[in-house]
């Protein structure tokens, strides 16, 4: 089934979370931005509803793969599909180990960015 919250934007690069801000709130929906995985775990205690999580790899403090451990455990946002935003060649193979829904390499393609959140908004 489709959700209809937020779509929760994790990344450290400014440029990054500004686009991928703008094209997301384009397509009508709310986003929330953050720059790293304490921030955003953060937003979890806030106990926003989300739709769809974008999320960096490389992080400071809490790499996207810690925060997804933490996504894990939490029963709220364990079911918010999850989407690894990377330019790592071995991203396909990271995301499987993390369980993530869809990988969406960097630099980001418009139209795969919006056959995902069509598939999960």
């Amino acid at each position: 089934m489709k959700q209809t919250g937020s779509i929760l934007v994790v990344d450290d690069d400014e440029n990054i979370r500004l686009a991928l801000d703008l094209a997301l709130r384009s397509l009508g929906h709310n986003v929330l931005l953050t720059s790293d995985g304490n921030e955003a775990i953060e937003l979890f205690s806030q106990n926003h509803h989300l739709s769809l999580i974008f999320l960096d790899l490389m992080m400071p403090n809490i790499s996207g793969a810690q925060f997804r451990e933490r996504q894990k455990k939490d029963p709220r946002y364990l079911s918010v599909p999850t989407v690894i935003i990377s330019a790592n060649e071995n991203v396909n193979e990271v995301a499987k180990q993390l369980g993530v829904q869809e990988v969406l390499k960097k630099p980001i393609n418009i139209n795969q960015l919006k056959k995902i959140v069509e598939k999960y908004c």
